[in-house]
């Protein structure tokens, strides 16, 4: 009883091997208790049941292969685990068992490949399962189910080909990771009564298309990561649901045009980036009616022209790059609707003209182009321009007495 007062006990690091019966009876009042880093090959009830105040505990970094039955049930108010790091190959219904409080849950870097039906239904305020970097295969029916208070499920880096009808549903407010994976699509009704999920990352994974069934009326993310794919068209991305979208972000795929009405009422919608895709038109006003966008990202594509209706009316739009495209034109009068741009970004494009600019334009960059004179009166002559690179074009001696 010399230490019953101890609230922390922290012995990680010291190449533990086992822990006796009762090891730590005594310790009622402490509440952390930090045993990673050893080499600890087995956890059970009679080593922490001891500990009814025990709110942390932290045994990553071990040899542990399971989580016994009830090894926990005794710590009721236990509010994180951690046993990231080790070798537990699988959980079920009765591994959190009595762990109503449970809020945060670290089980990556392990070796599950199993996660059965209900696993966490008996940890209903959990806020974060984290689950990176195992073998888990598929996302089963109703895996994270009615998880009220869950902020963060991560599934990166695993081995995912499928996700199931209801595997996720009545979540609100979640960032969901599911980058590094092997989806080709998503069932549909994988994604039911979902608002708001704060983050939706697809990233990484092999995706062709997503049903517009995937996700009910009432899903939607606020960021939803898409790049990294097998897309080729952007009807293949159900958007017409997504009302709350405010990140869309479909960069790195084989995209090879927007169509029109491709953003259908994403009133909130402020941010796309289809970069490092294949585009080569983009239907007039196909971003006519986002309300709210202030960047637009179409670089690495291979647009080469902007016509007169290509943008439409953007007043909100503060910042576009159509850097390394194939661009040889812009029509006049492309941008004059574009009243709010400050950066515009056209660098290793082909153009051999400076076209008209908004006068709202702070930051202009033309390098790496074909331009090869600057005429009288090019700019406005009420300009806001900051900064002008015209840097690598072919000017040589062209410059006129009034070229700026």
């Amino acid at each position: 009883m010399a230490f019953k007062k101890i609230r922390t006990l922290d012995l990680s690091g010291n190449q533990l091997v086992t822990l006796k019966k009762g090891q730590f009876k005594g310790l009622r009042e402490t509440e952390i208790l930090d045993l990673a880093f050893n080499n600890l090959t087995k956890l059970d009830a009679s080593h922490v049941s001891d500990l009814t105040k025990m709110t942390w505990i932290n045994v990553s970094h071990n040899a542990l292969a399971e989580i016994t039955r009830g090894t926990f049930a005794r710590n009721a108010v236990l509010r994180v685990l951690n046993m990231a790091n080790n070798n537990i190959k699988k959980i079920d219904g009765n591994t959190f068992r009595g762990m109503r409080f449970l809020r945060r849950l670290y089980l990556n870097d392990n070796m599950i490949s199993d996660v059965g039906r209900g696993t966490f239904s008996s940890v209903t305020r959990i806020g974060t399962i984290d689950l990176a970097r195992n073998r888990i295969k598929k996302v089963d029916y109703q895996m994270f189910f009615q998880l009220n208070y869950v902020e963060i499920v991560n599934l990166a880096e695993n081995e995912i080909t499928e996700i199931q009808k209801d595997a996720f549903k009545d979540l609100y407010l979640t960032h969901i990771n599911i980058s590094y994976n092997r989806l080709e699509t998503i069932e549909p009704k994988s994604f039911i009564n979902c608002a708001n999920m704060t983050v939706l990352d697809l990233s990484h994974n092999l995706i062709k298309s997503i049903p517009k069934m995937a996700f009910d009326e009432t899903t939607y993310a606020g960021e939803w990561i898409l790049s990294h794919n097998l897309l080729t068209n952007m009807s293949q991305i159900p958007l017409s649901n997504m009302t709350g979208l405010r990140v869309l972000n479909a960069s790195y795929n084989n995209i090879m045009e927007i169509p029109k009405n491709t953003f259908p009422k994403l009133y909130e919608l402020h941010t796309i980036d289809v970069s490092h895709n294949n585009i080569s038109f983009i239907y007039n006003a196909a971003f006519q009616n986002l309300f709210s966008l202030r960047s637009l990202n179409l670089s690495y594509n291979s647009l080469e022209k902007i016509g007169p209706s290509t943008f439409g009316t953007l007043h909100t739009l503060l910042e576009m790059d159509l850097s390394h495209n194939g661009l040889k034109d812009i029509t006049r009068g492309a941008l004059a609707k574009t009243t709010g741009l400050r950066f515009l970004t056209m660098t290793h494009n082909k153009l051999e003209k400076i076209f008209q600019i908004p006068i709202s334009l702070n930051h202009l960059n033309l390098a790496h182009n074909e331009i090869s004179e600057i005429p009288e009166k090019t700019w406005p002559t009420m300009n806001s321009l900051l900064t002008l690179d015209l840097s690598f074009n072919k000017i040589r001696n062209n410059l006129q007495r009034g070229s700026f």
